[in-house]
């Protein structure tokens, strides 16, 4: 497939780059070219209007990765402008340019943040509301979720699939994260490897099933912090601690 990839240059796009590129034919939207893609990088922000309908023009699917986190100004993940901007305005933008082109597939980079703990428990599935509500960048990406149901409402050709992610990993991260069986450390057993948020995200792309699809996803292969039965059926995608 023709694939847009907004926000390639970053964490999770840098990724996930290797495994989509080897798959599918992929082009680029972000404020940075993309390292070694610079040709087939569109150099603009989410709000340009102009810019996003050019890109996502005879698109099959477009990943939404754009973070909206201000990472120059030290504010982080607290930039309410940025985190709302780009998680609810630009993922806004993003649907409406690809819905009026007549893209098929579309794959919103939600997080588990959207739950106050990140770590919703084994019992709490996709059906139920989040109960996160203090965390800027949580309830952004819960905007944006919102967001991709009114567009599927309004697109019911489109499949729109929001993968809740948790903590991805690059493979020195996912090297150092990792912790011995039983280690009493919370988080990073849940951590999320490259090879896994790689097949993940191939998942995603290849689900033809018009509608939204809110997924939660972790490195839990144990099933202690996370219910990923949705992600098992239907993605087919379980972490493999890869």
């Amino acid at each position: 497939m023709k694939v847009l990839v907004i926000g390639g240059a970053g964490h999770v796009g840098t990724v996930v780059r290797p495994a989509l590129e080897a798959e599918h034919d992929c082009w680029y939207l972000d404020l940075d070219p993309v390292p070694d893609r610079a040709d087939r990088t569109t150099v603009a922000s989410v709000y340009d209007r102009d810019a996003m309908d050019g890109a996502v023009d005879q698109m099959d699917a477009v990943i939404y990765l754009a973070m909206g986190i201000n990472r120059g100004e030290g504010r982080g993940i607290n930039d309410i402008e940025q985190a709302f901007g780009v998680n609810c305005g630009g993922v806004y933008q993003a649907l409406h340019s690809a819905g009026q082109a007549g893209v098929k597939r579309f794959v919103f980079a939600s997080t588990a943040s959207v739950y106050a703990t990140s770590v919703p428990g084994p019992d709490v599935t996709e059906d139920e509301e989040p109960d996160g509500f203090h965390g800027t960048y949580g309830v952004s990406k819960r905007a944006g979720e919102f967001v991709c149901k009114l567009a599927a409402a309004v697109y019911p050709d489109m499949t729109i699939t929001a993968l809740r992610l948790f903590h991805p990993r690059s493979e020195e991260q996912f090297r150092l994260t990792q912790v011995p069986p039983g280690s009493e450390n919370a988080n990073s057993p849940y951590s999320t490897g490259p090879e896994d948020t790689r097949r993940l995200f191939l998942a995603a792309l290849a689900l033809d099933q018009p509608g939204l699809h809110l997924v939660n996803t972790s490195g839990d292969m144990r099933g202690e912090g996370f219910n990923m039965t949705r992600a098992r059926e239907l993605l087919g995608w379980a972490p493999r601690g890869q």
